[in-house]
């Protein structure tokens, strides 16, 4: 055959024609393939794979995943990641970039912020996160140096302190220290950039399983922590922590404890402290199952299922529970 009839027999034959598809997203491709109400029941089974994913996440927090801020329970970053590790979310961040520096009143400053995406594997839903730090960030800050006298001597002052375990007070000479706030200057960028990533992540996750605001009543009935053993943040004392005197419930003026009153967090702190006292426990580092045990105590104490609620304990509840601490 000639190159003249080749020529023509492609001619006569047919072109195959490649359709352009265009990519989807995910969204749109659930949208083109399944009906309104196929939508609906996805969207309802995820948002049932989510509950039962993160009522059981959170069964396995304890107090170390848990800090108390102002009076109010917060997730922290252990507490973050591993509730993020077993619900299977994926945290993506961009990196800490400045987004703000300059001079004010105060002197000057700057401020890094993070951006992240999370998501998860049972559910389309995406969210954006961020989180910021600046140079003034008090954990970052704050410095508490010994305060010396006019010959280079550390100079000393006589403290009543409590005992953890709620059995008295002792006096002791501790060094007077003073607060000093770090410049903009003094201030690692690095340290202020990772703040604001974690942050990010910290922010993201919590807001992505609907853990804001709760109170701890919510996540004592949900999780193994407890208000009395988790770590306080206290903002107003940074760099503070073991030396600040605290009140002794079992000393407070008989006419500002009325039996019928609600406990305050002292003294059920103290109740604590005075079980594991006579379990001899070190607070520091408890036996697995050590709030179980509490609570299972505190039902037989008070042969009342009720009293497992810390919310609803009278000052009358907690003097009957802090005596049963004490030895006969």
């Amino acid at each position: 055959m000639t190159d003249e009839e080749n020529r023509e027999l492609q001619q006569t034959q047919p072109v195959e024609v490649v359709p352009n598809v265009p990519q989807l997203s995910r969204n749109q491709t659930i949208a083109m393939t399944q009906d309104p109400e196929e939508m609906v029941a996805m969207i309802q089974r995820a948002a049932a794979a989510q509950s039962k994913i993160v009522a059981w996440a959170l069964k396995q927090t304890d107090s170390s995943h848990w800090d108390n801020m102002g009076g109010k329970p917060r997730l922290n970053k252990v507490g973050a990641h591993h509730v993020a590790r077993l619900t299977g979310l994926k945290v993506r961040t961009l990196g800490a970039s400045l987004v703000d520096q300059g001079q004010d009143e105060k002197g000057a400053y700057f401020v890094y912020q993070c951006m992240g995406e999370i998501s998860s594997v049972w559910s389309p839903s995406v969210i954006s996160c961020q989180g910021t730090c600046d140079s003034r960030n008090q954990f970052h800050t704050t410095r508490y140096e010994e305060k010396r006298d006019a010959n280079g001597n550390v100079m000393m002052e006589e403290r009543t302190l409590y005992r953890k375990d709620g059995s008295g007070s002792f006096k002791k000479k501790v060094a007077i220290k003073e607060k000093v706030q770090l410049q903009a200057h003094q201030v690692q960028k690095s340290f202020i950039m990772q703040q604001a990533q974690t942050l990010c992540k910290v922010k993201g996750i919590t807001e992505y399983l609907g853990l804001e605001r709760l109170e701890w009543r919510d996540v004592e009935a949900a999780t193994q922590a407890r208000e009395e053993i988790s770590t306080t943040i206290d903002y107003g004392n940074a760099g503070k922590s073991a030396e600040k005197p605290k009140q002794d419930p079992k000393k407070a003026p008989p006419a500002q404890r009325k039996p019928t009153d609600l406990a305050t967090g002292e003294e059920r702190a103290a109740v604590w402290a005075g079980y594991c006292a006579m379990m001899a426990w070190d607070p520091t580092k408890l036996p697995a199952g050590a709030a179980d045990a509490f609570f299972a105590w505190v039902e037989e104490t008070g042969e009342d299922p009720k009293w497992r609620d810390k919310s609803i304990w009278t000052k009358a509840i907690a003097d009957i529970l802090l005596a049963a601490t004490v030895p006969k």
